[in-house]
C-alpha cells in the first residue's frame, strides 16, 4: 500500500506522497478566449470557405464537421489572427459545463474559435496531453470545482481566472502514461459494454414500436378477415374496421392563444414540450411552470385539456404524446394541440394510434419540414385512422398498456445498468487520477 498525503483540496482528498497538486496556470500556456460577440456577427460569415469558426458544436461531435459550419471571409484573417487554431491546441466551451475538450490535430481545417470557445496548450514537460485529456475531457473530475466557482450563477461562465486556478494532479510523466493507457483500456471495455446496453435499449424500443402499430392496423385477432385499407401506410386492415379522415372522429382539435403567460411563483401549472410524459399522471407538477389565474383563465377559453384528452407536439419528434389520464387543472403551451375524441374514439387508442409509425409516416405528407417538423392542427385533420368497434378499441388499450408496460420494466432494467457503468467508469478514472487506485 503506497503511503499517502493530503492534496490540500478537498474534493480530491488524499494523493501519493511523491506526487503534488498544481494550479492551471502553471501548466498551460497561450490561452485565449473567442472574440467579443460583436466581431462575428451571423450576418457577416459566410456558409464556406477556408477559415472555420470552431464552436461547442464542434467540441462536442468531437470533429470539424458538422451541418452548421460557418467560416470566416478571407479578408478577416490577418484582423482575428489572435483566435487562430493551431496544432495541440486544446478546444473547449466556456459557456455551459465543461465535460467536453477537442485536440486540434494536422489534419483539421485552419479555423478561428468563436465567442463560447476558448483554447490553450498544456507545458508537456510538465503533464502528458494524453493524461490531461483524462482530467480534463474525459471525467467528471473538475465538476466539484466548476460547481463551488460558479455557486449562484444561472449559466456556467468559465473564465480564465477560474480555468488558472484549477487543480491538476502531477505525478512523474512515465506514470501519467502509465495511467493513461490503463484508463484507455478499461474504459474502452466499459464503453463497450455501455454500447451494447445501449443497442439492447433501441431495439427494445423499436419493438415498443411494431407492437403498437401492429396492434393498431392489424387487431389482436390473426385470424380475423382482412381487407384492403386503401392507405399505403395501413395496407390491409381488419374487415369490420373502418378506416377515416381524423377530422370526421375529432370532437374538438386546438392549441391554447399564443402568448407566453408570465411565471409566477404559485399558480396554474402551465406545461412546456420538455415537461410532458407518455401520461399526465407522470408529470412532476410542482417543479412546472406555473401561471396567474388571470392568464389561466384568458387562456383556458381557447382549448383547456380535460381527462380523455391526447396532447401532440407540433414542435418535436413526431411521436412525443401524452394522454390525460387524470382531472387537474392545467394548460399545454401553444407548442402542442389538444385533441378531444368524439364518442367513436377512445382517447387512449388514439394514443397509442398517435405513436404509431403508421400515423408517423401518414401525417409526414401534411406537414412543414423546411427547417423541422411541425404536425399542426391542419395536417392532424387530414391524416387518415383506423376505427375497430369502441369495445375492441379498448381490448387493444389493455393489451398495449401490458405489452408496453413490461417492455418499459425491461428498457429501465438496461438503462440502470448503463447508469451504473457509468457511475463505475467516472468512480475508476477518480480513483486511478487521485492515486487512490494504484494502476
Amino acid at each position: 500500500m503506497r503511503e499517502m498525503k493530503d492534496s490540500g483540496v478537498e474534493w480530491i482528498g488524499e494523493i501519493p506522497k511523491n506526487w503534488k497538486v498544481e494550479r492551471l496556470r502553471y501548466i498551460i500556456k497561450d490561452y485565449k478566449s473567442g472574440p467579443f460577440g460583436s466581431a462575428l456577427k451571423m450576418d457577416g460569415l459566410l456558409p464556406d470557405g477556408n477559415i472555420l469558426i470552431y464552436s461547442p458544436e464542434h467540441i462536442t461531435l468531437h470533429s470539424s464537421d458538422s451541418d452548421k459550419n460557418l467560416y470566416l471571409p478571407d479578408e478577416r484573417e490577418e484582423e482575428m489572427s489572435q483566435f487562430i487554431v493551431k496544432e495541440n491546441d486544446i478546444l473547449f466551451p466556456i459557456v455551459g459545463s465543461l465535460g467536453k475538450a477537442m485536440i486540434i490535430t494536422a489534419d483539421m481545417p485552419k479555423g478561428i474559435i468563436n465567442q463560447r470557445v476558448a483554447k490553450f496548450q498544456i507545458d508537456n514537460t510538465i503533464v502528458d496531453q494524453d493524461y490531461f485529456m483524462w482530467l480534463f475531457a474525459k471525467s467528471n473530475f473538475y465538476q466539484p470545482y466548476i460547481d463551488l466557482s460558479c455557486r449562484g450563477s444561472f449559466i456556467v461562465n468559465l473564465t480564465k481566472a477560474i480555468i488558472n486556478d484549477m487543480p491538476c494532479v502531477i505525478q512523474p510523466l512515465a506514470i501519467q502514461k502509465k495511467i493513461s493507457t490503463y484508463l484507455d483500456i478499461k474504459c474502452s471495455k466499459i464503453d463497450e459494454i455501455i454500447e451494447k446496453q445501449q443497442a439492447i435499449i433501441e431495439k427494445l424500443k423499436e419493438y415498443k414500436l411494431s407492437v403498437i402499430t401492429e396492434a393498431v392496423t392489424k387487431g389482436l385477432n390473426p385470424d380475423v378477415e382482412m381487407k384492403d385499407s386503401g392507405n399505403t401506410w395501413f395496407g390491409y386492415i381488419p374487415a369490420h374496421w373502418d378506416c377515416v379522415i381524423s377530422r370526421f372522429v375529432f370532437e374538438k382539435v386546438s392549441d391554447i392563444n399564443h402568448f407566453m403567460p408570465e411565471s409566477v411563483d404559485s399558480g396554474y401549472p402551465y406545461l412546456m414540450i420538455g415537461d410532458l410524459k407518455e401520461h399526465i399522471s407522470d408529470i412532476d407538477f410542482e417543479n412546472c411552470k406555473k401561471i396567474s389565474k388571470m392568464d389561466f383563465d384568458c387562456l383556458k377559453q381557447k382549448m383547456k385539456s380535460q381527462k380523455g384528452d391526447v396532447i401532440f407536439a407540433r414542435y418535436a419528434t413526431i411521436g412525443t404524446v401524452c394522454y390525460v389520464d387524470i382531472d387537474i387543472d392545467f394548460l399545454v403551451s401553444y407548442a402542442c394541440v389538444t385533441v378531444r375524441p368524439n364518442k367513436e374514439l377512445y382517447g387512449e387508442y388514439l394514443y397509442y394510434y398517435f405513436k404509431s409509425c403508421a400515423f408517423r409516416e401518414n401525417v409526414k405528407q401534411f406537414i412543414n419540414s423546411n427547417t423541422q417538423e411541425n404536425v399542426g392542427i391542419e395536417a392532424l385533420c387530414k391524416t387518415k385512422i383506423t376505427i375497430p368497434p369502441y369495445k375492441e378499441q379498448k381490448m387493444i388499450v389493455n393489451y398495449l398498456n401490458e405489452k408496453s408496460k413490461n417492455i418499459d420494466i425491461s428498457i429501465e432494467k438496461k438503462r440502470n445498468i448503463v447508469e451504473k457503468l457509468q457511475e463505475y467508469k467516472k468512480s475508476l478514472i477518480y480513483e486511478v487520477v487521485t492515486g487512490k487506485k494504484e494502476v
